[in-house]
């Protein structure tokens, strides 16, 4: 009991700082790309990524307890929970969690496409959480 409560901590940690590290990654190569006309500061890009990936992995961290564990613990319950599914569970729900954030905040230009940003985060997180807390192991 006290292993599988272990795992599922582990699990969730993991899978909340790999979609916030990885968000920073995306955040640091769009600043690349968008830099400045003199050319772009790889240090200074580099430093706002790490610092926003860990800002994100906060939120994802509070997104995988509120909407991320209900929703594969239900696929588990109905026995659809595999590595696709859970992937798939954690982009769409990333996208509709920031989506619905923005449009409740009244944000509405770009909400889709700020949301979009969270696609390969949010998969990599449920796909983790997943890997860590549900597959059997070999």
């Amino acid at each position: 009991m006290i292993a599988r409560l272990m795992r599922g901590v582990m699990g969730l940690l993991a899978a909340a700082l790999a979609g916030g590290l990885t968000l920073g990654v995306e955040i640091a190569l769009l600043q690349l790309v968008e830099g400045s006309p003199e050319g772009p500061a790889p240090g200074l890009a580099a430093m706002a990524g790490v610092m926003s990936g860990l800002y994100a992995a906060l939120f994802f961290l509070v997104g995988l307890l509120v909407v991320g564990l209900p929703t594969l613990w239900g696929l588990a319950r109905l026995k659809r929970l595999n590595a696709v599914t859970a992937a798939v569970a954690g982009a769409v729900g990333a996208v509709i969690a920031v989506t619905l954030l923005m449009l409740l905040s009244e944000v509405t230009d770009g909400a889709l496409a700020y949301a979009l940003y969270l696609t390969l985060p949010g998969a990599l997180a449920g796909w983790l959480l997943w890997r860590i807390v549900w597959r059997r192991p070999a």
